[in-house]
């Protein structure tokens, strides 16, 4: 091969890096990473989520107010995933309906040091809090995670959510009751 071709080729994937992370509005942004879970045979929730890249620049302007003119009434507010959730559940000590959601994260412009997954179906709304903690050195872009918790025949599963040097993990379970 050629070099300038051999050039050509080693630049194409980078060239799809700088456009995900740059291309447009994040809430517009292609969902690029899915997450899915079978609780019973043929129900699977499944979540897909965009890949938004983490700026710790952007967080410092959330936490130090900065932001709130632009997100108003929130200091962040962004769509993050798209759910399809296959019937009733529980996340977070919160109900959830059967259906599509629209998933986004926000911080309250009062209090910039919660995280809420805001859960969207229509008019309904249901914030599901996120205790994001310290302690992620391995992911620098958005990332979901459903796993599996409890014995065979659990239906309980937990959402794990990274981004940046920030994680958190959410119980849920089908059929259990809200808190």
């Amino acid at each position: 091969m050629n070099p300038r071709a051999l050039a050509l080729a080693a630049l194409l994937p980078a060239s799809f890096v700088f456009a995900h992370d740059f291309g447009g509005s994040v809430s517009q942004a292609r969902m690029a990473a899915s997450t899915t879970i079978e609780i019973d045979p043929g129900k699977v929730l499944s979540i897909a989520h965009n890949a938004l890249h983490w700026r710790a620049d952007v967080l410092g302007r959330v936490k130090s107010g900065q932001s709130k003119q632009r997100y108003a009434p929130h200091s962040w507010y962004n769509k993050v995933a798209a759910a399809q959730v296959p019937a009733e559940m529980v996340l977070g000590g919160k109900a959830i309906v059967r259906g599509e959601w629209t998933v986004s994260v926000k911080i309250p412009g009062d209090d910039t040091s919660r995280f809420l997954l805001e859960w969207k179906q229509g008019d309904k709304i249901v914030d599901v809090p996120l205790d994001m903690q310290g302690g992620n050195d391995v992911e620098d872009h958005l990332l979901f995670a459903l796993t599996p918790r409890g014995g065979a025949d659990s239906k309980a599963f937990e959402l794990k959510v990274y981004y940046g040097d920030l994680r958190a993990a959410v119980e849920g379970s089908f059929g259990g009751q809200p808190q």
